[in-house]
């Protein structure tokens, strides 16, 4: 028998307004942008077109350090002209209206034997003073998905040093801090909640994995599998992680961002969606945005086109909290 949280979320009865002067994700459909590094001028404007059909008011753009570091350290430990490409994208974004999440999605340094705390920040302050200039609808968010072998502390006090100098250049940029245990909402009770009213915290959902990430050829252990989605389990996990994720709320007065769920296009099309429908109307009865994973020019294992342009049924299930 199949179950379902829409109906049970769906209802005005369980949103939770809260008056807040903390900063809060704009409510309104995110999508997560991939392969940025591909898109010339003519992509992004064909993009944009699509996104505002499609009523998307925002987008993440995860970016890879790891992939560009200057070959010349004497002139900074990114290569300046990715970092203006960077620049220039997050512009066409935020100059159509759009809110931009610049991501940083890989700096794998910061797990090297030879890391300190500093190393999260060295990177940030060359980040901050280049792009300072961008629009303040532009977010910087420091580290995705922190990986589960990084210590804690050793992450609590990263971020809060790479915050700290971050403040000395750009003393109001939204900043996005996630949650550890690679963003799991689990993690966000172990955050070192800064006195900083321009930060947001962020946690991923993609339980269950095996269902989320079945037959993904980069995860050996869900090679092959073939789940389904719909069960009391799913339901009853869930409204679990809520239950979590309220907590957080109730303790810290900060509404969260869900920077990342989604589904695997090997799902079945119809549990794609309800899932999809199911976790953004959980997290929407928090007045928590969610972002979908995601967009790619070409099409990957978890895009959301149907063709060239947006799957409608897709978007059509992806719900989203009270305009704010």
């Amino acid at each position: 028998m199949a179950f379902s949280l829409f109906a049970i979320f769906a209802s005005p009865s369980f949103g939770e307004i809260r008056e807040s002067s903390y900063a809060r994700f704009p409510a309104g459909k995110c999508l997560n942008i991939e392969d940025i590094d591909r898109l010339d001028e003519s992509d992004i404007q064909v993009l944009l077109l699509d996104l505002k059909n499609a009523n998307v008011v925002s987008v993440r753009l995860p970016f890879h350090i790891d992939e560009h570091k200057s070959r010349d350290q004497a002139s900074g430990l990114i290569d300046e002209y990715y970092v203006d490409s960077i620049k220039d994208k997050a512009l066409a974004f935020a100059k159509s209206g759009v809110t931009v999440v610049l991501d940083a999605h890989s700096i794998n340094d910061i797990y090297g034997s030879e890391a300190t705390t500093e190393t999260l920040s060295s990177y940030w302050i060359e980040l901050a003073k280049k792009l300072r200039y961008l629009p303040k609808n532009v977010y910087f968010e420091l580290l995705n998905e922190p990986k589960s072998s990084i210590n804690l502390n050793f992450y609590l006090s990263s971020y809060e040093k790479a915050v700290r100098e971050i403040r000395k250049i750009d003393n109001n940029r939204v900043l996005i801090v996630g949650s550890p245990w690679y963003s799991h909402y689990k993690g966000l009770s172990k955050l070192k909640v800064l006195n900083d009213y321009n930060i947001i915290y962020t946690f991923h959902y993609y339980d269950p994995m095996e269902f989320t990430h079945q037959n993904a050829s980069w995860l050996p252990r869900y090679r092959g599998i073939k789940a389904s989605y719909g069960e009391s389990t799913d339901v009853k996990r869930l409204k679990e992680a809520r239950v979590e994720v309220r907590k957080f709320i109730q303790a810290t007065g900060r509404t969260p961002f869900l920077g990342e769920f989604g589904v695997i296009k090997y799902a079945a099309a119809s549990e794609r969606n309800e899932y999809i429908r199911d976790v953004s109307s959980v997290f929407s009865s928090l007045e928590i945005q969610g972002c979908l994973w995601s967009w790619t020019k070409e099409g990957g294992a978890f895009s959301i086109k149907n063709g060239v342009h947006l799957d409608e049924n897709i978007m059509t299930n992806f719900k989203t909290p009270s305009v704010r």
